[in-house]
């Protein structure tokens, strides 16, 4: 029960960064948890494993450091499911990732000396606002001393793209959704249900605000308006974050209009630089974390023309060109 409140709380009337989606299908959990039945178009996604590369990392005391790294000095940091601040304590099997955990994943990539190149390997809705803004930066600053690809590898939406827009590059797959920079707040109106029960709860308070919002009455204008207000905020730091991150005006950021866009379409827009499968990124970073620091900063504007198909053979004889050896790439597809 005591899980279920300090959900609850992190859920309604809070700031998200997040597809419409993912919030309904969380509020349909917390309700079947409250014996409250609410009508959703969207099934709860069963927990599927993934083929990620290379082995899990350990720190000095031999715990684990939160990604893979291969044997080309690669760290593979999965941010897939919903983002929350801080969440550790409701384990990976609730399908949710905490800001507080990447952020430590983040900074023990930056440290270790056998990282030369970092993979954000991403299938997120996006989540709560609060925290995005913090580890965005964070991302934004180890691309100055590593190279960090972003993958698009199925969604990179809202949030989850917020924290990305600050990689060396951002890459998706043709079928990959990209976007929704936009700001959400649901507020849960339970006053009918209370109504029906029989059961009317008066709050006892001090200070005109203590109660706003409170899901035992229908949502007043003026506390809607304060939640707007909130959402405008928010927006106004995630578009800047955007901004901070890539090629883009505040005017192409909003254009968006919290849309959605697949592959080809969301790199038009400048939301990713090319399109290219998980491997195919692996392999990049590889790439880049062979070149002198230098050289690798530049990499960000290097390749800028969007691959008619994204193929293998077109990748190897893309980096046999700049120099790569074909050697590491076979090491890299053996799980190097």
């Amino acid at each position: 029960m005591t899980d279920l409140v300090r959900l609850s709380q992190i859920v309604y009337n809070q700031p998200h960064h997040l597809t419409p989606a993912a919030g309904e299908l969380i509020a349909a959990v917390l309700a079947r948890r409250a014996g409250i039945q609410l009508q959703t178009t969207v099934d709860q996604p069963e927990i599927i494993s993934d083929g990620f590369v290379g082995e899990p990392a350990l720190d000095k005391n031999r715990r684990p450091t939160g990604y893979r790294i291969t044997k080309s000095g690669v760290a593979i940091v999965p941010i897939t499911g919903e983002l929350v601040n801080r969440g550790a304590w409701l384990g990976a099997t609730s399908g949710l990732v905490s800001y507080e955990g990447l952020r430590q994943t983040i900074k023990t990539a930056g440290k270790d000396r056998k990282v030369r190149a970092v993979v954000l390997d991403v299938d997120s809705p996006g989540g709560m606002a609060t925290g995005m803004i913090e580890t965005a930066a964070l991302v934004r600053e180890l691309a100055k001393s590593k190279p960090v690809l972003a993958a698009a590898n199925g969604m990179m939406a809202s949030a989850a793209y917020g924290i990305c827009s600050g990689a060396t590059r951002i890459y998706t797959t043709l079928t990959s959704h990209l976007g929704f920079i936009g700001t959400l707040v649901m507020h849960l109106d339970r006053s009918g249900e209370m109504d029906q029960r029989g059961w009317k709860i008066t709050p006892i308070h001090e200070g005109a605000h203590k109660v706003d919002g409170n899901q035992f009455k229908p949502l007043p204008e003026p506390v809607r308006q304060d939640l707007q207000r909130s959402c405008q905020i928010m927006q106004k730091m995630f578009v800047a974050t955007v901004v901070a991150g890539r090629p883009m005006t505040e005017a192409e950021v909003r254009g968006t209009e919290a849309r959605i866009f697949l592959g080809r379409e969301a790199v038009r827009r400048k939301l990713a630089d090319s399109i290219a499968s998980f491997d195919e990124v692996a392999a990049h970073a590889a790439w880049l974390g062979r070149m002198p620091a230098t050289r690798s900063a530049r990499a960000r504007a290097v390749p800028k023309k969007v691959p008619a198909v994204a193929t293998e053979e077109a990748t190897v004889r893309t980096l046999s060109m700049r120099g790569a050896r074909l050697a590491d790439i076979a090491n890299h597809k053996r799980g190097a």
